[in-house]
This record gives C-alpha cells, sequence and structure tokens, in this order.
C-alpha cells in the first residue's frame, strides 16, 4: 500500500539522519583511513600474517611494504618533523604530533602533569559529621574470648538432665515421604 511505502520512506529518512548526526559526533578523522580492530590481543600474532588486523567492516587490513634500513634514514633526513614523528604498531602507520602533543610528552617526561594549569593541591573541604566508630585502638579483653564458667554449668546440668532422662527431647512425627500418592 503507498502508505506503508511513505512510512518506510520516513523512517530510511529518520535513519540516514540519524548516521548523519553520529558521524558528526565522532571524534575520530576522516583521513585516517581505516582502524584497526583486533581488540586487546597481542600484535606478536600477527607478525607471520600478511595483514596487520581487520577493519571495522571485517576486512583484513594489508600491511605496508617495509623500506630498508638505507631507505628509512634518508627519508628521516630529509624530513623536518622526523623529531615529532612516531610509528603506529597497530594501525602500521607514521603520526607526527601536533605541537600541543609535543607538550604533553615533554611535560610527562619530565614527571609533571599532563595538563597544564593542573593544581593537584587544590583546596577543598570535608564535612565535618559526628564520628560513629569507637576512637580507643585497645585489643578486646581476653575474658570475651573464654566461654563463661556460667554458660558452661548450666550446659553441663542440661546434659546430665537429658542422660538421666528427666528431660525428654520432643518425639518427631514420622515424615512424609515427599513423592506420594494423593488418594493415601
Amino acid at each position: 500500500s503507498p502508505d506503508n511505502e511513505d512510512s518506510q520512506d520516513s523512517e530510511e529518512e529518520g535513519q540516514r539522519e540519524t548516521a548523519k548526526n553520529l558521524a558528526e559526533l565522532s571524534d575520530s578523522e576522516d583521513e585516517e583511513g581505516e582502524r584497526n580492530r583486533i581488540g586487546n590481543v597481542p600484535l606478536e600474532w600477527y607478525d607471520e600474517e600478511d595483514h596487520i588486523g581487520y577493519g571495522i567492516t571485517g576486512k583484513k587490513l594489508m600491511r605496508k611494504a617495509k623500506r630498508d634500513g638505507l631507505d628509512e634514514i634518508l627519508a628521516r633526513t630529509d624530513d623536518p618533523n622526523r623529531y615529532r614523528t612516531i610509528y603506529d604498531k597497530l594501525n602500521d602507520q607514521t603520526i607526527v604530533l601536533s605541537k600541543e602533543e609535543m607538550d604533553i610528552v615533554h611535560r610527562v617526561r619530565q614527571g609533571k602533569f599532563p595538563e597544564r594549569g593542573f593544581d593537584p593541591y587544590q583546596q577543598y573541604s570535608v564535612p565535618l559529621e559526628p564520628m560513629v566508630e569507637s576512637l580507643h585502638n585497645a585489643t578486646a579483653p581476653k575474658r570475651s574470648f573464654i566461654p563463661s564458667k556460667h554458660e558452661a554449668k548450666m550446659v553441663a546440668r542440661i546434659v546430665r538432665a537429658i542422660r538421666n532422662g528427666w528431660i525428654k527431647p520432643d518425639k518427631d512425627e514420622p515424615s512424609k515421604p515427599k513423592a506420594f500418592n494423593i488418594w493415601e
């Protein structure tokens, strides 16, 4: 029916709009290319493979051609960003760090906090409430671990009464079996 087709078209349009909005909210950049989605597994598992992992669609991400040592040295000497370039082994690509990222690296290497202006000694107040805990650290007295003599005498008196037959335990009714016939 035409009404059914119109509702399907509007649903598809709404889904496209949602996907577009989600893409705008994504923090990944378009020029990064496809990312490796192997998860939390050791990269050594892929050393003998011709690929480095899998993309989000499940296709294999092929390994880039390796340059030999001499080509690598020549490429680094000609590169003005050689001190800011790192190799991402997971995605098999080189990345040039921005000035902000280099500043974070330098601050961490110096033992400082990554963010400028972070105050680890910020003033804070603790709400004071009455304490419920005890304020002493004394060990418990020995008498709290030893059974009391009075209780021992009471138990001995009850045991003697049962042995002499003065106290008779309650007779238990014979228990019915768990499975029984209804007509009995």
